[in-house]
């Protein structure tokens, strides 16, 4: 573990990278040190040392390997989350499945990314997250929807465009990016998101991805992918 000396402003963006293996960490840690209005304030090879740091360096957003020995990145986000939950986590990982893609959201990440994303969308997902917005993978997604075809019952009495809209979210859409792929306004947005987590009986906009991804409510191509007969889970 090396802590980065760097000058620290307010308007930067303070991150903290958390991987046990040093030539990634490093070789991240300075590319993007190079990046305008962004600030490496710390390296952590460990899920401990990764919470540590994240505390004590004023990071507000952590790239957090998932599969470290000892205490994992996900363990390791539950910890930074329950200490101060304004620090931005994105979930990194080399070997992504189901199971960790389910978990990830479980633990409170903000946004999942791919060690194999290039520089510009690694950077670009740092500065949306930092924005507000959520980001998971759009293959992830994809490889982890069902995708089987025909008709079938909307769920929960959803509507078509509810269903639109939460196709949206689990594609990592912010409410504006929903708004222009649907030609409606963020005010409607809004107000479809709130019944959707009214009708599925969550708080949230990842508890709304998950349930609908672990129930096979949504899939890449657009619409419910559950088979007739289907009924989904409902959340307890």
């Amino acid at each position: 573990m090396a802590d980065v000396a760097a000058p620290v402003t307010d308007a930067a963006i303070r991150i903290c990278v958390v991987d046990d293996q040093r030539l990634f960490r490093e070789t991240l840690a300075r590319m993007l040190a190079g990046q305008p209005g962004m600030v490496v304030v710390g390296e952590a090879h460990s899920g401990e040392e990764g919470i540590r740091l994240a505390l004590t360096t004023r990071s507000n957003l952590v790239l957090m390997d998932i599969g470290m020995p000892g205490m994992d990145g996900l363990e390791a986000t539950r910890g930074i989350k329950a200490a101060d939950p304004s620090i931005q986590v994105i979930a990194v990982t080399a070997y992504p499945s189901e199971g960790v893609f389910y978990r990830a959201l479980e633990a409170g990440v903000d946004s999942f990314v791919l060690k194999d994303a290039s520089l510009e969308d690694l950077v670009s997902a740092i500065r949306l997250t930092h924005g507000g917005h959520r980001l998971f993978d759009g293959s992830l997604v994809r490889g982890f929807i069902d995708g089987r075809r025909g008709a079938a019952q909307l769920p929960y009495g959803l509507t078509p465009r509810e269903m639109d809209v939460l196709q949206l979210l689990a594609a990592g859409h912010s409410n504006r990016g929903i708004a222009a792929k649907l030609s409606i306004s963020e005010k409607t947005v809004r107000n479809h998101i709130s019944n959707i987590y009214a009708k599925l009986a969550v708080n949230g906009r990842a508890q709304a991805v998950l349930f609908a991804v672990r129930n096979r409510m949504v899939r890449a191509e657009g619409g419910p992918s559950g088979a007739p007969g289907e009924t989904p889970r409902r959340r307890h």
